[in-house]
């Protein structure tokens, strides 16, 4: 017979192997191909020729989220070539055009914070239309979360909007200019009233 002590041990011991052997469960979904959680964040992207100025319809924008690896779609650009991706959790995205000519990879990564919008404008230019001097030690790049080589570059510019504006170098200079224009008010009519004071007879 076993005593009361060593079996109430053997219980607890068999319940910790039990717990310390169950995956966690951020583990666990992960292993089951489960998406990662959607977030607060946007895209809204232009993608344009390699001229810079012709907007491209029917292209499909796809961001590549580097931590969790998932891909979210945008819906086909419209006639202006434009599109939005929603629901993006907070990080760095590596985006990619899809058109009836290939696919162009993003020419850097894009950052989002939590709840916020980059605005992007996308210029596709086939690989064979770089320059000889242009490719010096540049090789292609693979389309993001695949080992499929891509058709070619999608430069990116990044507009900042919002909050995200006013806290960009452009945004502080602004708010810089405003400040110093204000002073110099200040200190204009600080000058006028002085100089208008009544002289004694």
């Amino acid at each position: 017979m076993i005593p009361c002590g060593s079996k109430r041990n053997r219980i607890v011991a068999i319940a910790m192997t039990a717990l310390l052997a169950a995956p966690l469960p951020s583990m666990a979904a992960k292993a089951a191909g489960a998406e990662a959680p959607s977030g607060g964040g946007r895209v809204k992207a232009k993608v344009l020729k390699s001229d810079g100025k012709t907007a491209i319809a029917g292209a499909t924008v796809r961001a590549y989220h580097l931590d969790s690896g998932r891909t979210y779609p945008s819906a086909p650009t419209n006639a202006k070539g434009e599109c939005e991706i929603t629901g993006l959790p907070y990080g760095y995205l590596d985006l990619m055009v899809e058109t009836g000519e290939g696919t162009f990879v993003g020419s850097q990564v894009v950052n989002i914070s939590p709840a916020g919008t980059a605005v992007v404008s996308l210029t596709v230019t086939k690989y064979e239309e770089r320059t000889p001097a242009w490719w010096s030690g540049k090789t292609q790049r693979e389309i993001p979360g695949t080992q499929k080589a891509s058709q070619g570059i999608a430069e990116i510019r990044t507009k900042a909007v919002g909050r995200e504006f006013w806290t960009s170098p452009k945004g502080i200079a602004i708010i810089g200019g405003s400040a110093a224009a204000a002073l110099l008010l200040l200190t204009a009519g600080g000058g006028s009233s002085s100089s208008a004071s009544p002289s004694t007879p």
